[in-house]
Formats: structure tokens, C-alpha cells, sequence
């Protein structure tokens, strides 16, 4: 009897040893995927552009890109979505820049405001945008 108790305690022992390594490789993946996302938007705010993205975490080359640099034709430029289904879900504001973004298309309804230098991934669903050089 005392064979069997010992053996059941070492097998439960193995399987909370697996399953906690397991939880921990878990949480490190998801620890070094956010600082990974957190550095791509800090080295994207680094170009002084803005940018605005469909997906979420600044994946892709960037769907909306205007530099405010000395050859820049405004200080203002606006855009909206073509599409009822298109949002963009991370934007990059850079230092030196305001954006006012609306959840809905066409300008619609209270703009939610971002000062640059601000990275925002995956907390918003904008649909138009006015963004403006600060003066």
C-alpha cells in the first residue's frame, strides 16, 4: 500500500511541475510579445510620421503614413474610411502632433484627442481622423 501511495505522489508531483512550467513559458511568451509590440511602436514614434493601422500592434508598413517634415505640403491632413467594415485599430502619434479621432465615419461625434508622442495599439476602433502639426 505504501508503494502505491508513494508512486501517486510522485506522479502528482510531476504534473503539477509540468503544468506550472507550462503556465510560466505561457506568461514569459506573452511578456516578451508585449515588449515587442511596446519597442516596434517606440522606434515608429522615432521617424516623427504618423501613422494609422488596420491591424492591431502597428503590423504592416502602416495604412495611413504623412510626414511633418519641411517638405510637407499641410499642416493638417484629414481622412476617413471608404469602408462600413474598415476601422483603424492602432495609431502612431508623433512628438509635436494632435489628432482628433472619430469612432464613426465622416467626423462624426466627440473626437477622442491624442497629444503626440503617444503609440496606441489595439485600444481604439477610429474611422476618420483630422491629424495637425502643433503650433
Amino acid at each position: 500500500m505504501k508503494t502505491n501511495t508513494i508512486i501517486i505522489i510522485i506522479i502528482v508531483i510531476c504534473v503539477l511541475c509540468s503544468s506550472s512550467s507550462s503556465v510560466a513559458g505561457g506568461i514569459g511568451a506573452n511578456m516578451f510579445y508585449k515588449n515587442s509590440v511596446k519597442e516596434r511602436g517606440e522606434k515608429l514614434l522615432e521617424d516623427e510620421t504618423f501613422y494609422a493601422f488596420y491591424n492591431c500592434n502597428y503590423t504592416g508598413q502602416g495604412d495611413y503614413v504623412y510626414k511633418f517634415d519641411e517638405d510637407a505640403e499641410e499642416d493638417e491632413v484629414a481622412f476617413t474610411t471608404e469602408s462600413d467594415s474598415s476601422v483603424f485599430k492602432s495609431l502612431i502619434v508623433p512628438d509635436g502632433v494632435t489628432v482628433n479621432a472619430y469612432e464613426k465615419g465622416e467626423y462624426e461625434g466627440d473626437p477622442l484627442i491624442f497629444k503626440g508622442p503617444t503609440a496606441i495599439s489595439c485600444d481604439v476602433k477610429i474611422k476618420s481622423f483630422i491629424v495637425k502639426k502643433d503650433e
